[in-house]
């Protein structure tokens, strides 16, 4: 489970980002594979502070220049995914005229929409506000049994989350968390388009890393130019979305990473 220390999935101990090593990191990093797990480090509920919040845009920036790095998985230590905003230090934030982390909100998802290679959601626990919506800024998500989701801002008398939402799933589900501010368990979300897979507890750390490790597996220019595809036909209609999509062919196609892929496929 995530809650507990990763474990490598082959049996070996897991690199560890020595930077992170610090157990009371807002953030610990492992790198396995090609992969870096993420997970936020403040159980039990993974509040977002403005701390963990840089923590996670530097550590996407480091991922994104690291050649070693093909996929990031996204979790949280302890039994819940991430609930939020740490509303205690918000309010003080605003109250004494301090940036908080909900003023963090545009870079921590221009950082999460631009990340350049395989971003994925493991997730469990609650999945509430901001983690929702960063779940949303995930290129897929996988969810343990049990995990419920919620966008509790009308509670508090904020916003946000709804522009994420919307983007995954439809127009009434979307709404409905918005307005009722109650958490839907992901059992009641199947087909919604928000999970991949919905699996047993003690499986989710072994499905995400089959489903990361085959990703990683791929050339890595072919990763960053699909990366870019999805984000390039996503809002627009099908003809524009089919042209962005061939320029973006093209590009890769000059670059001679298609000549090799095909070649290597043709003499399998």
């Amino acid at each position: 489970m995530p809650g507990a220390t990763l474990q490598s999935m082959a049996g070996r101990p897991v690199a560890e980002d020595p930077v992170m090593s610090d157990p009371c990191a807002p953030l610990k990093i492992q790198h396995e594979e090609g992969v870096d797990w993420m997970l936020f480090n403040r159980p039990p509920v993974n509040a977002l502070t403005l701390a963990v919040i840089k923590a996670l845009i530097a550590a996407l920036g480091h991922s994104a220049q690291d050649p070693r790095t093909r996929v990031v998985v996204l979790g949280g230590k302890g039994p819940h995914f991430c609930a939020g905003v740490d509303l205690r230090e918000q309010a003080d934030a605003w109250r004494n005229g301090r940036t908080g982390a909900a003023e963090m909100g545009e870079s921590l998802y221009r950082a999460l929409l631009d990340f350049p290679k395989p971003l994925i959601c493991m997730a469990h626990g609650a999945v509430a506000g901001a983690g929702l919506s960063i779940l949303c800024c995930c290129d897929l998500a996988i969810a343990a049994e049990g995990t419920r989701v919620s966008l509790p801002e009308i509670n508090v008398g904020v916003l946000g989350g709804v522009s994420h939402l919307r983007t995954v799933v439809s127009r009434s589900l979307a709404h409905y968390l918005a307005l009722t501010g109650q958490p839907i368990d992901a059992a009641r979300l199947r087909g919604t388009g928000l999970f991949l897979d919905i699996v047993p507890a003690d499986e989710l750390q072994q499905s995400v890393a089959v489903i990361a490790r085959n990703i990683a597996a791929k050339h890595p220019e072919a990763a960053r130019y699909t990366k870019r595809c999805m984000r390039a036909v996503e809002g627009v209609g099908q003809l524009d979305g089919y042209l962005r999509e061939q320029a973006l062919s093209q590009e890769l196609r000059a670059s001679g990473v298609t000549d090799v892929l095909v070649t290597r496929f043709l003499g399998r």
